[in-house]
């Protein structure tokens, strides 16, 4: 992604988590052997990741974004060593050089003598120069499609602009950084994130740059915990809260205003400002209806008394739903039955 020239933007400040997210790259690590051979890596160089890049998971760190946390860790790194890891697991070494370049984080640390340090600085001499950084979102900026982007960063001021949505990770903590499998880790874990994100845009109407009040009160229910929410259970808290951001950003078109954010909220508690209960449950039951709708023209033959004498409850429960009317409707019902009164009685009087 190359820096252009834009419009300053602020960036959302993230409550303290405790979630921790993940984040590499390919062909990260240089290998170092005390004697000067390659047959094993003692020393391990790499990049964690790289700044103003869009990686596979439509995040973009802005330079800088480890700096103060690595000015941190350096503080303390002789008693709080930051641990080399194996697929965020198994602890292998440890990080002895950290500083904040403007390519990126630029990690640098001894593998342990142990026989899971000693596997891998075979496999690094081998060829396995991929990383992945464990890392706390501590403030991001979401940006919309073709949208104009700038931070003032440690390296200058840096603007960018993407073809996508994309959220820009402005400042994190670094937790630990980990040599991975490409393609039994992040791969496998960037598919997962991505196909939760192409089925929340289907699911979340109010994502549409021509979404109705009604899309978007409707989608902000069914994130907030709403029947269907556990498919964006799985979303990490980062992609979680940009969709969240993205509804929230919806809701001021409509000057309308948002609830409170909650990565794992329970429906029942959500503090909604508007009519955001009485739309979902609406469209929910609409959509439910025509599900059965559709279910019912396919049946052939006759029912069981099971299933009629659930089609009969069903059917109950329905009269008593449309029964119900809305106080603005009944007075609407009556304001047209006068009016239509006044009128006939005004032609009968013209006939007397």
């Amino acid at each position: 992604m190359t820096p252009i020239g834009g419009n300053v933007k602020k960036a959302i400040e993230i409550p303290v988590t405790s979630a921790v997210l993940y984040s590499g790259q390919s062909s990260a690590i240089t290998v170092q052997d005390a004697d000067g051979d390659v047959d094993a890596a003692t020393t391990i160089g790499c990049y964690g990741v790289g700044y103003g890049v869009e990686n596979a998971y439509g995040r973009v760190f802005v330079p800088g974004a480890f700096a103060e946390s690595i000015q941190e860790l350096n503080a303390s790194l002789d008693t709080k060593p930051l641990p080399i890891g194996w697929m965020h697991d198994i602890p292998i070494g440890k990080f002895t050089t950290l500083r904040d370049e403007l390519k990126g984080p630029y990690l640098e640390g001894q593998l342990s003598g142990t026989s899971a340090g000693q596997d891998a600085g075979v496999l690094a001499a081998d060829g396995l120069t991929a990383v992945s950084v464990g890392f706390v979102a501590q403030v991001y900026q979401w940006a919309d499609k073709g949208e104009l982007v700038s931070f003032d960063t440690p390296y200058g001021k840096k603007t960018y602009q993407a073809d996508d949505y994309v959220l820009y990770v402005v400042k994190a903590q670094l937790v630990e950084c980990s040599m991975v499998l490409v393609g039994a880790d992040d791969e496998a874990r960037i598919t997962v994130v991505q196909s939760l994100l192409e089925k929340a845009d289907r699911a979340l109407p109010g994502l549409a740059t021509d979404a109705s009040w009604e899309d978007v009160a409707y989608s902000m229910a069914l994130l907030m915990g709403g029947r269907g929410a556990s498919a964006f259970q799985e979303l990490p808290e980062l992609e979680h809260r940009s969709l969240y951001e993205r509804l929230s950003r919806a809701y001021t078109k409509f000057s309308k205003t948002p609830p409170a954010y909650s990565l794992r909220p329970q429906y029942r508690d959500v503090e909604f400002q508007h009519d955001e209960r009485a739309t979902f449950q609406d469209r929910y039951l609409r959509k439910s209806l025509a599900a059965v709708t559709a279910g019912a023209a396919g049946v052939e033959g006759q029912l069981s008394p099971e299933t009629r004498e659930e089609a009969d409850r069903a059917i109950q429960a329905l009269q008593a739903l449309t029964a119900r009317r809305d106080p603005a409707e009944i007075l609407a019902s009556m304001s047209q039955s006068l009016v239509a009164a006044s009128t006939h009685l005004k032609g009968t009087n013209s006939h007397e």
